[in-house]
């Protein structure tokens, strides 16, 4: 019989998460930090903090992303080592701002948004649907290449709706982005989110179909060259008095 390996010691909570951590910024390149002081940040806060990184590590984040998230994480814990990458992450957030607010279809898409600073989202909006009107000619082309609607697979006399893997998906994530950022503020598309989960459909299923919703909106006011006015938009408008 082989030996039963030897148990090693357990690790404190969150020793994991900093172990990817560390193994991620070096993987990018960006200076690792050391390990957290006892009394620098309470176990409440570094528990919650290190949570958010398995979070991040696990997936679903574009490199530039997750550089964002972690230097931000650990920047008022370990300033010196990353706050020159911090610093230069919102060098470039203000290029970027100076960038959409340049171009003549800035307002636009920044108009989609409550908030004025929400300037990246924005910009990977313009950045992928361009300012060519003759790209998408209809409502659904956008939304089909932003992965916002499902594909029709055909078999014999069968037919069935499928998710559409093959789309512009930084297009999709930004139209997710604003998908479920809407959704809080937003009566609309609050309501559009809530109806699609009581019919059984999962978190990203439900978005997906506010990012449709959203897609119609967006190539409106993108074809007639005006920005997004909520008291012209009928559908808010009704919910708004229903409510009221």
């Amino acid at each position: 019989m082989r030996p039963a390996p030897a148990k090693s010691a357990a690790q404190p909570r969150g020793a994991t998460a900093r172990t990817v951590c560390h193994g991620l910024l070096d993987c990018h390149g960006l200076p690792s930090f050391s390990p957290i002081q006892a009394g620098g940040v309470g176990n409440s806060q570094r528990d919650a903090r290190d949570r958010r990184l398995a979070r991040h590590a696990d997936g679903g984040h574009g490199d530039a992303r997750l550089r964002v998230d972690l230097a931000r994480l650990e920047v008022d814990e370990q300033p010196g080592p990353l706050k020159p990458v911090v610093s230069r992450i919102s060098e470039l957030e203000r290029e970027i701002a100076h960038a959409l607010h340049a171009h003549p279809d800035g307002p636009l898409f920044c108009s989609l948004f409550r908030d004025p600073r929400s300037v990246v989202c924005a910009a990977s909006l313009l950045a992928e649907i361009g300012d060519s009107r003759l790209r998408y000619p209809t409502a659904e082309a956008l939304a089909a290449d932003g992965g916002m609607s499902a594909v029709a697979v055909e078999s014999g006399k069968r037919k069935h709706a499928a998710f559409r893997w093959a789309c512009d998906h930084r297009l999709r994530n930004a139209l997710a982005t604003l998908a479920n950022t809407s959704r809080h503020h937003n009566a609309w598309a609050h309501d559009l989110y809530a109806d699609a989960r009581a019919r059984g459909h999962d978190h990203q299923r439900a978005i997906r179909t506010v990012g449709r919703a959203w897609s119609r909106v967006i190539w409106r006011i993108w074809q007639d060259a005006q920005p997004y006015d909520p008291t012209r938009h009928r559908a808010l408008q009704r919910k708004l008095s229903l409510q009221g």
